[in-house]
């Protein structure tokens, strides 16, 4: 078995290949332990992922983190969450947050600087 990194953040345990984690950071530039934050900060939405979840069930996690920044994060749920990517959205996924999102400017999203 690949060697996994844990994770522990507000209770909830997190893992992630190591290997897939340095490989996010040099194609994406966001470590796994931020992207836990969207699991947390802000009003996270979350689906699934059809196109990929033939062995096991993916989901996407779409939300801020702490500094502001509008994530998606690609994770399987095992006994813990399984992290596998992790990137910023793009325009059009940044749009169909904010569309699909109702109570965002609950949460003073509208006026986070855009990163």
């Amino acid at each position: 078995m690949r060697k996994a990194d844990d994770f522990i953040l507000f209770g909830n345990h997190f893992e992630w290949q190591h290997s897939k984690a340095r490989e996010n950071i040099k194609n994406h530039k966001i470590p796994f332990e931020e992207a836990t934050e969207v699991f947390f900060f802000g009003a996270t939405q979350y689906y699934v992922d059809e196109s990929h979840s033939f062995n096991e069930r993916r989901y996407y996690a779409v939300g801020y983190t702490i500094k502001g920044k509008l994530l998606v994060v690609c994770y399987t749920e095992r006994t813990r969450f399984h992290i596998i990517s992790a990137w910023k959205a793009n325009i059009r996924e940044r749009r169909d947050y904010e569309e699909r999102h109702d109570e965002f400017k609950e949460y003073g999203l509208e006026n986070r600087k855009r990163s």
